[in-house]
C-alpha cells in the first residue's frame, strides 16, 4: 500500500508517533526505550528517551504543551500504531480534552505508521554510526539519538523541500550550523572562577555529548569523574577520540554556564531578533563567556598579579644572565646572532618535523574570518 499524499496543510495539524525499544543496554539514566513525535507537514522531530512505555501518555502531553505554545498551532490528529501506550485511558482522556484526533494503524501493520517508523530507524542507524565512528559503548545511545535527532531537524530531506530543513520550514528561518561538533569529540570545558581556587586547573578535558535542551550551550561528560557538564565556554578537540566509559551508574548533570538560557531542539527559531544578531556571531554562537561579557579586575586582584609579574620577570632576569645569556626574540635576530648557524639548524628541524606529521592543511580562509599569526620562540634547553 503505497503512502497517502495527502500531506498536512500546516504545522501540527497532523503529528505521527511511535515507540523504539526496549534496548538490550539502558543508558546511563536507566532508559531503555524513546518516543518520537514527528510533525506530518515539516517533518520537524522530537524524541523523549524512556524507562518505560508508560510514561508515552505524559511525555505527548509535555510535547503538545510546548509544541503549540512555540508555534501558535495547535495539534489535531495523533497517528500512531494501536499499542497500550497509545489505547490507554490516559492517552485518550488527554486527547478528548484537547480535542485531538487518534488514528490509529490496524494490528500488524507498521507500514501504515511509515513515517514515525521510518524515522525512528533513522535515529537508530544515525545513532549506531556515531557511537560505531568514536568507539563508544552502547549506554550512551541515549545521548546519540538525542543529538542524532537535533542533527537531522536541521538538515534538508526529500520528504519536505530539497532546499529546507524540517527546521526552516517550521520556524522558516534557516538554523545556524556554525557551532555544530563532533559527537564524542574531546574538548576542554572552562571552569568558572566562582566554582574553582587559585590553583585549581582552569578547565576539565570533557566528551562531547550534544547540545542542551534548555541552554544554548552544550553538553559534556567529565572525562575523570564522568559529571555532565552543560557549558557554552569549551576548546573542542574534534579529532580526539578516546570512547567512553564503561560503568554504568547514573551520572550527575552539573550545568557551570554563567548566563540562564531557555532554549531547547525545538520549534523555536535558532535566530534571535535581527537587530541584534549579524550573520558571523549570532546568539547562539557559543563563544566563550569571557569574550562576551570580559569580567572586570578588582583593584585587589590587580595588585596581586601585578606583583606576581613582577617577581617572575626577576626570576627570568637572573635566570637569562646565569644560563645561556639573551635569548633572541625574532626570527631575523637569531640569524644575525653568533649562534646563527645553530639556530638555522633547530628551525629547519623543527619544519622537517611538522611537515613530516602533517601538523596541518592548507584550506581557504573563511569569509569574514581573520587567519591567526604565529612567531617563532627561541629557547636553550639545559640537562
Amino acid at each position: 500500500m503505497k503512502s497517502s499524499p495527502n500531506r498536512a496543510k500546516q504545522v501540527l495539524e497532523v503529528v505521527h508517533s511511535d515507540v523504539c525499544g526496549p534496548m538490550q543496554t539502558p543508558t546511563f539514566g536507566g532508559k531503555r526505550y524513546f518516543v518520537t513525535f514527528i510533525d506530518d507537514k515539516s517533518h520537524f522531530c522530537v524524541v523523549y528517551l524512556l524507562r518505560n512505555k508508560s510514561e508515552v501518555a505524559a511525555k505527548f502531553a509535555e510535547f503538545v504543551v510546548f509544541a503549540e505554545t512555540q508555534t501558535g498551532k495547535r495539534v489535531k490528529t495523533l497517528r500512531s500504531d494501536n499499542g497500550g501506550e497509545y489505547t490507554s485511558s490516559t492517552m485518550a482522556k488527554f486527547c478528548s480534552d484537547r480535542g485531538i484526533v487518534q488514528k490509529f494503524t490496524p494490528p500488524y501493520t507498521p507500514q501504515l505508521n511509515g513515517v514515525a517508523e521510518r524515522m525512528n530507524r533513522t535515529l537508530v542507524e544515525c545513532a549506531r554510526c556515531m557511537l560505531e565512528h568514536v568507539g563508544m559503548p552502547k549506554p550512551y545511545w541515549g545521548e546519540a539519538v538525542v543529538t542524532a535527532t537535533f542533527l537531522r531537524n536541521r538538515c534538508p530531506t526529500r520528504a519536505i523541500n530539497h532546499d529546507k530543513s524540517p527546521h526552516q520550514v517550521c520556524t522558516g528561518k534557516k538554523p545556524l550550523l556554525a557551532n555544530l561538533k563532533v559527537f564524542g569529540c574531546h574538548a576542554y570545558v572552562h571552569v568558572p572562577k566562582e566554582k574553582r581556587t587559585k590553583f585549581d586547573a582552569r578547565s576539565v578535558r570533557c566528551r562531547f555529548l550534544g547540545y542542551s535542551e534548555h541552554e544554548k550551550a552544550y553538553r559534556f561528560e567529565e572525562l575523570e569523574s564522568g559529571r555532565v557538564l552543560v557549558s557554552r565556554d569549551a576548546q573542542f578537540m574534534e579529532d580526539v577520540f578516546d570512547g567512553g566509559r564503561r560503568d554504568y551508574h547514573q551520572r550527575e548533570v552539573v550545568v557551570i554556564q554563567d548566563e540562564e538560557t531557555t532554549d531547547q531542539d525545538s520549534l523555536q527559531s535558532d535566530e534571535d531578533d535581527k537587530e541584534e544578531e549579524d550573520e558571523a556571531a549570532g546568539d547562539e554562537s557559543f563563544e566563550p563567556c569571557s569574550k562576551r561579557h570580559p569580567r572586570t579586575q578588582s583593584l585587589e586582584e590587580a595588585v596581586e598579579m601585578s606583583a606576581v609579574a613582577r617577581e617572575d620577570d626577576s626570576f627570568e632576569a637572573a635566570y637569562a644572565v646565569v644560563s645561556v645569556g639573551e635569548m633572541p626574540t625574532m626570527f631575523k635576530s637569531a640569524m644575525e646572532s653568533s649562534d646563527a648557524v645553530k639556530w638555522k639548524e633547530a628551525c629547519d628541524s623543527e619544519l622537517e618535523s611538522l611537515h613530516k606529521n602533517d601538523t596541518w592543511d592548507v584550506v581557504p580562509l573563511p569569509k569574514g574570518r581573520k587567519a591567526i599569526g604565529c612567531r617563532w620562540v627561541f629557547r636553550v634547553k639545559e640537562n
